[in-house]
């Protein structure tokens, strides 16, 4: 049995252009930085069953993006059994602190441990196109990195800055990705904007009971999620 952690990242500021022509996805410009003491655990045991076994203190969402890892790990002739998947959730979902898909990164490590670089690298491009690009990001194992294009371009970076629970806010309001993005697209959301994070408008838009938390002078979002990181931190690093 292994015991892993999959921790939580959060956007000191996030920049979103038009979508790529070629990709069909938006463009970004953004700095993320690992939450130090917010994780979520994956307990990963070998079973003698017929199928894996997918099991969560929460609901799982929709279209599990933990079995689609488990998909392409069986394409490729990585499992040699059946597991049982046990996830302790402490990162909130749909909050843009990207809990999912730091998850399914330290599921893919584990299972691509030990085998040669290039087929490394392969899995994580197909884990990174099925789950989301944050997973890019996570499979640096950067703790602070620029990151660019579609999120595909990760760059380190030494200028990181402590980030605790402590110094995020959690509104009891789930904010879907997609809807989100699309908000921003069909407003041309980009156009005089000048938000440390300019998915601001468009979450607001999508999701008015947010205002009820969202005080610009005191808060920043995160990514496309409803969390809600202290301002005068990230003021110190843009």
């Amino acid at each position: 049995m292994e015991k892993l952690k999959a921790y939580a990242k959060i956007n000191l500021y996030l920049k979103v252009k038009k979508k790529s022509f070629f990709s069909k996805l938006h463009r970004i410009d953004s700095k993320f930085q690992i939450v130090d003491n917010l994780y979520d655990t994956i307990t990963i045991q070998k079973i003698n069953e017929n199928e894996n076994q997918f099991f969560s203190n929460i609901k799982l969402i929709n279209d599990n993006p933990i079995e689609k890892v488990f998909k392409i790990l069986n394409k490729y002739k990585l499992l040699n059994s059946k597991y049982r998947i046990e996830i302790n959730k402490e990162i909130p979902t749909y909050s843009g602190l990207g809990g999912f898909s730091s998850i399914c990164v330290q599921i893919t490590n584990f299972f691509l441990k030990n085998k040669k670089n290039k087929l490394i690298k392969k899995i994580q491009k197909k884990v990174c196109n099925v789950v989301g690009s944050d997973c890019y990001f996570f499979f640096s194992g950067y703790e602070c990195a620029l990151v660019s294009k579609i999120g595909n371009k990760v760059k380190i970076s030494n200028d990181s800055i402590k980030i605790s629970k402590s110094d995020l806010l959690f509104p009891p309001v789930q904010c879907v990705t997609k809807d989100v993005f699309k908000i921003y697209k069909i407003n041309k959301m980009w156009i005089k904007n000048n938000e440390i994070n300019m998915l601001t408008p468009a979450i607001i838009k999508l999701y008015p009971k947010l205002k009820e938390y969202y005080n610009p002078i005191e808060w920043v979002f995160s990514g496309s999620g409803s969390t809600l990181v202290k301002r005068a931190l990230i003021e110190k690093k843009i």
